[in-house]
């Protein structure tokens, strides 16, 4: 088992982005419920099409607010493009922390997932995804999602190449803290 208490500093983000408005906890809550168990790419959604998901009757502007917050908590990315009026950005894309914060939307236990994977890596010190994919049993997309996370604490190191895809990462190494 690990010595790094990933479960505390998950739950630090967590309290860090727990007041959130009402705008952004409801368009959090669609992601996280909608992303559900994305087998293969993390999904991105479309700036409408996320719009017309969030069934709660906010305007354009609470809407736009609303996401503008997530991005700010590092919750999402957003990719802006030009021609996107109404909307403030083309795409958005779930972080990590997305699913951490709303994971009473998922069937799975991101922090586990997050244990489970580092516990892989420090054991090993060196893992391509598809050896963690072997070792883990858990999908590419949830693989994915623990790397990012524990990449962001500076418990892990991933090197990055072309072809690694589905993959966000080629390799990952354990940091010793």
């Amino acid at each position: 088992m690990s010595k790094v208490d990933i479960k505390g500093i998950i739950y630090q983000q967590k309290l860090s982005n727990t007041e959130l408005s009402n705008e952004a906890s409801q368009i959090g809550k669609v992601m996280a419920y909608s992303e559900g168990e994305v087998k293969v790419v993390e999904k991105r959604y479309h700036a409408r099409e996320l719009f017309h998901e969030v069934l709660s009757g906010l305007s354009l502007d609470q809407f736009n607010k609303g996401v503008l917050e997530l991005e700010a908590r590092g919750i999402v990315k957003l990719e802006r493009l030009p021609g996107t009026e109404p909307f403030q950005f083309a795409y958005v894309r779930p972080t990590f922390m997305l699913f951490f914060i709303f994971e009473k939307e998922l069937r799975f236990d991101p922090t586990l997932d997050a244990e489970k994977v580092l516990e892989i890596i420090e054991e090993v010190n060196f893992i391509d995804g598809l050896k963690l994919e072997k070792q883990s049993g858990l999908t590419v997309t949830r693989i994915n999602r623990a790397v990012e996370a524990l990449e962001n604490y500076m418990l892990v190191k991933t090197y990055q190449c072309e072809g690694t895809e589905p993959f966000t990462f080629a390799f990952a190494e354990y940091l010793k803290p």
